[in-house]
Formats: C-alpha cells, structure tokens, sequence
C-alpha cells in the first residue's frame, strides 16, 4: 500500500521533536528546568542560619561595606553581643557585635558570591534593604529564588559529569536522584544555607576533576584552586576538600601544582585580609567556634549522622548503601581509581567530623543536613560505580549469570532510590517536617527525640496535631 504523502513529512517532524527534547544538549536543559520547577513549586522555606545574609550582599553592593548596623532598629541593635555562641541560638544569633559594627557571623563567601543575584533582583524590585530597613519577606523571597536557581544548575552539572561516562538514560537517573533523593531537595533548595552554596561549588569541582581525569576537558589548577578556597570560604569544612584536592593533585596531577599553589596562596591572603578587615582577627570566629568540635561523643554522633530516624544519613538516603555496594563489589572495574580514593577519604573524614559536632544533627533541620556536603562526592561514586557495572554485565562471563544475579541489584537499587526520594519529599513539601524541630520539645534541649523510632521525623507529615498558623516555619532557626 502506497505511503500518504504526509507520512515522510510526519516522520521528520517526529524525528525532529525527539532530538529537540532528547538531545545531549537539549538534555540537561529539561532537567534543569523540572528541577527548577518543583524547587520553586515546593513550599517549605528554612530560614534561619542564613537569616541576614543577603542583607549583607546588599550592604556590600550599595555601601562597599561589611557593617549592617544602618539597616537595623536601635532594639535590634541593643541585643546583639560581642562574643559567639551557636549552642545556644537566641535572637538574632546570626549577628556579631565588633567595635562598633555589626557584622553577619556565619561564613561571608555566600553573601559575596550572591552579589550578582541580587542586583538582578533588584533590578526587578525585589530588595532586602528597602528604605534602608531590613525586609526579612524580601530576603525569604529571594533566598528562595538564588537557592532553587543553585540547586536546579546543580543537577544539571551532576548531569553533565555522568555523562561523561554513561549514557544519557544512566546520567538523567544519577542527576535526577540525586536531585530530589538526596537534602539538595529537603535542605540545600530550602534556604540559601552556606552549604547550598559550597555544595553547589564542590559538584562543579568535582565535575571539572572527573573531565580532566578522563582527558575530555583539561583542567587548569587555579581555576580548582579557586573553586576549591570558595567552598572554605563558604563553609569551614571545606578545608577538607581543600587538603583532599592537594593530596590527589600531588599523586596524579603534578603539572597542574605551581598553578594549584599560587592561586590558593592568592586567596588565602584574600581570606585572611578580609577577616581582618570585618572581624580583627586572622580568621572569623565561626571558624573557630561554630564548629564546637568534641571528641567525648564521637560514637554517638557516628551513629546519629548515620543510623539516626531523624538526621541519619542512611535513613534518609538508603540509596548510599547501595552506592557503596556497587564500589565495593566494582572496585577493581572502577575507571578513574585515584578520583574514587579522593571521594572515599572524602567521606571517611566527613563523617566523624560531623558526628564531633556538639550539635552533630544540625540544628532545627530537615535530615541529615551536616552531611550534605557529600552529596558531589556520592555521586562522583555512583558514576564510577555504574560505569565499572556496566563494564562487568557487558563481559563474556556475565551472560552466565541467572536473571536474579543479573538483574537484583539493579532492582535493589531503584527501590533504594524510590525509598530516598520519599524520604526527602516531606522536607520540601510538608511543613510539619520542620515543625517537628519544635513539636513535643526543642530538639536542640531534648536530642534524645533524635532516636525516637515511634515519632521520627520523616513521618511527621502524617501527624495528627493542628498546624499552629501563627508559627512560621519558613523562619527557624
């Protein structure tokens, strides 16, 4: 039977539509728009930490200053004090009280680097200084925006670095998961926390590492060294990236050295004099005491980070278990071996870091929000951890294997990643989720509700108790 005269054109408009949407470089673009979508669309809002932080980034793009005291009522200003002390968050703990100014006291890079964010906003009428008085529903607003705008870029680069290895399919599943499996939905695309913008930071690092080490994108070492000395400037456990990054360069990557050295030096100079410029001191106090670093509960701590109902890592992203399996069972398969030993020392450090922590489950947060800082490097695994899989299913031996063998883990796994994605739904898109922070007492008072199986955490999305509209949870610390 003759073919209609239209069916040749039918066929090219299809095949057109399907390279348009399901191109390599029309790829990411849907994914960075889904999740830009749903991160914007989700309604919870975490405002606490970060509470001031655009303020300062106006401060410094109107006034060229750290100083915030004109922004601020004489009331506000009055009780503001000169000394630290994160244990015991009381009003406006986000600020600091030195000589006669009044600076922001969580770490500065963020606010520099939101600069550029927040003259755009600007620009469209959003400030958080208008009339020179702080709005703090404008700063929500826009923290709102510049996180979902981070996180949405971010799966795109997770995208963007599995693909260099595996197929479009495996890379969408890598980005996606990691996007809405992981706290980059039920925290870090909540609020503008100094994590949102260090993770943001250290996937591209980690990007920019796996392209050179596959000889697809050379890298150059300053530009790393400026990745990596903004990922401490934004968050002071980026020392450790900062150290891991010199150890891996100084085992594979010698060339890239002189480079590395010279533009860290350059920005640890910028570091310290601006620290002295703000604070008076060599480095900011939160990077001396924020921390409140202890050893006397270090095993509690590993297993709250971990195995906790509410802040364990395992809890809500089993699919780290089974990441951690394909590593395991893969190893000698893995491609890019020194990059796995660099996120793996990563993580072997990361974790009794955040367990030392006097407030080892984060605070008023959702899930394992002190860990987050190893989402890039889970993933770095993951993509190595498929790659070395699918190389192991393609060899000759393995059409011997039964389908259980074969196709098990791979069942395993998309139930891993089902199950973390619904553990971190009820961050982003039930407030109870933060409520529970406060509900049945404060957290930080009573941590034993930590361990409290009958009422975890991310189950309070089912709880029966009214929702007081008078609390808002959008604003918490």
């Amino acid at each position: 039977m003759p073919a209609k005269p239209y069916d040749a054109v039918w066929r090219i408009v299809r095949l057109r539509v399907a390279e348009l949407t399901l191109g390599d470089r029309q790829f990411p673009v849907i994914i960075w728009s889904v999740s830009l979508a749903v991160f914007l669309l989700s309604p919870v809002v975490q405002f606490g930490d970060s509470a001031f932080s655009l303020l300062l980034s106006e401060s410094l793009l109107h006034r060229h200053g750290f100083d915030l005291s004109a922004y601020l009522p004489d009331g506000a200003k009055a009780a503001i004090v000169n000394r630290v002390d994160f244990m015991h968050v009381k009003p406006l703990y986000q600020l600091l009280r030195v000589r006669h100014a009044i600076v922001y006291a969580y770490p500065f890079g963020g606010s520099i680097l939101a600069i550029p964010f927040v003259a755009v906003l600007n620009l469209c009428g959003l400030s958080v200084s208008s009339n020179q008085h702080f709005n703090i529903y404008a700063e929500v607003t826009m923290q709102r925006f510049i996180a979902a705008f981070l996180m949405a870029t971010l799966a795109w680069i997770f995208f963007r670095a599995a693909r260099l290895l595996l197929s479009r399919n495996w890379s969408a599943v890598i980005a996606l998961g990691a996007a809405f499996g992981t706290p980059v939905w039920s925290s870090l695309s909540r609020g503008l926390w100094s994590q949102t913008w260090a993770v943001f930071l250290t996937g591209y690092l980690m990007y920019r590492l796996l392209a050179d080490d596959a000889k697809l994108r050379p890298a150059n070492g300053a530009t790393l060294a400026t990745l990596a000395s903004w990922i401490f400037f934004c968050r002071p456990t980026g020392a450790i990236v900062v150290v891991a990054v010199t150890a891996y360069l100084i085992a594979s990557r010698r060339h890239l050295l002189r480079q590395w050295f010279i533009a860290g030096l350059f920005w640890l100079l910028c570091f310290i004099g601006l620290s002295r410029e703000i604070y008076g001191t060599l480095v900011p106090p939160y990077y001396l005491y924020g921390g409140l670093i202890h050893t006397d509960h270090v095993f509690e701590g590993m297993a709250g980070v971990l195995f906790s109902p509410s802040r364990g890592l395992f809890i809500f992203v089993p699919v780290t278990l089974w990441i951690f399996y394909l590593v395991l069972r893969n190893f000698n398969l893995l491609p890019h071996q020194g990059l796995a030993w660099l996120a793996l020392g990563i993580c072997l450090v990361e974790v009794p870091l955040a367990a030392c922590d006097a407030k080892w489950w984060g605070g008023h947060s959702y899930g394992p929000r002190l860990l987050a800082d190893l989402i890039p490097w889970l993933v770095l695994l993951a993509i190595l951890a498929f790659a070395a899989e699918i190389r192991r299913t393609q060899a000759p031996s393995a059409g011997k294997r039964n389908a259980l063998l074969r196709y098990g883990p791979e069942t395993i796994g998309a139930a891993a990643l089902a199950l973390s994605i619904l553990m971190n739904a009820p961050g982003a898109l039930s407030p109870t989720g933060d409520l529970w922070n406060k509900r049945g007492g404060d957290v930080d008072t009573h941590p034993q509700r930590l361990w409290d199986w009958k009422k975890p955490q991310f189950l309070a999305w089912i709880s029966s108790e009214p929702h007081d509209p008078n609390t808002p949870s959008s604003i918490d610390h």
